[in-house]
């Protein structure tokens, strides 16, 4: 099946069906979770679309964004295999110029998505992440999601993830890389905006795991943190970086389905968040 052809309603984000060409967003949705080393997120993608049939399409606050969703690139055992189909179909939507939104998936799907981001714009890389992922390999595998920002920074020489709260020893080898949570909760707003003005580049492609986001507000993730982020937060800090950058594109990861209920909010989450980058690219030009 060509990962492009059209879906079956049930499974286009929103319920809307609409073609490839009028669409502001096109959604990814990966099922894959091959080197998870707690809960699987591996159905996460699929809870989440099949949840975001029940948003409205209307919002009082902001234009709720067309989207168009791909097949589900469904789960290959080998983790390089799978990077090279995920790198081949994000490759694909920037080259037909349009703004990739991948749905995980465990983490390691935004390495090669942020792939296609550097091949086509060059973009500069941010995680929010719980994690810092700067392991160069583990349990076996160097695309482990453990590894996601080492193998981004191999990508681009640069990167920041935002928001650490768990972290190994030797990662804070990397700490220029790195912005703790205890340093965001100083003074949430402000923090962000000294990250943003670090960025030597206009476009930025974001990473967003869902383990961000502290659990009292979206418990169903892979590896839950605690004293993380509320839900207002996560969207006023995506909506700082796409009013003062150009993004480019962005994934929503580890959302892992244990509390079928989330699946609507984290739906709701990716909605508003991107319709927040669409909003501000549209302001922007």
């Amino acid at each position: 099946m060509n990962q492009f052809d059209l879906n079956p309603i049930r499974y286009n984000f929103l319920g809307e069906e609409r073609s490839f060409e009028e669409a502001d967003a096109i959604v990814v949705p990966i099922s894959y979770s091959s080197t998870s080393s707690f809960l699987s997120s591996k159905d996460g993608a699929k809870e989440i679309i099949e949840a975001s049939t029940q948003i409205e399409h209307f919002d009082p606050e902001f234009k709720i964004p067309k989207f168009y969703t791909l097949n589900f690139i469904e789960q290959v055992v080998e983790p390089k295999r799978m990077q090279e189909v995920v790198f081949a179909t994000v490759d694909e939507i920037f080259l037909r110029k349009k703004f990739p939104v991948v749905i995980g998936g465990e983490h390691s799907v935004a390495i090669a998505s942020f792939k296609a981001a550097y091949k086509n714009e060059n973009a500069f890389p941010i995680l929010f992440d719980a994690h810092a992922d700067f392991r160069d390999e583990f349990e076996g595998s160097k695309f482990s999601h453990a590894c996601t920002t080492k193998r981004i920074k191999e990508i681009s020489s640069k990167v920041f993830v935002i928001g650490v709260r768990s972290l190994a020893k030797e990662e804070l080898n990397e700490k220029e890389n790195i912005v703790l949570a205890k340093e965001l909760r100083k003074n949430f707003e402000k923090r962000i905006k000294e990250v943003i003005e670090k960025i030597d580049n206009d476009k930025v492609y974001i990473s967003f795991d869902f383990d961000f986001i502290d659990p009292t507000f979206l418990p169903s993730v892979a590896n839950p943190e605690p004293f993380g982020f509320s839900l207002e937060e996560s969207i006023k800090a995506i909506d700082l970086l796409s009013k003062e950058k150009n993004v480019v594109g962005i994934d929503f990861c580890e959302f892992s389905p244990t509390l079928k209920q989330y699946s609507y909010i984290a739906a709701k989450f990716i909605t508003i968040a991107t319709a927040k980058i669409l909003e501000n690219k549209n302001s922007n030009q």
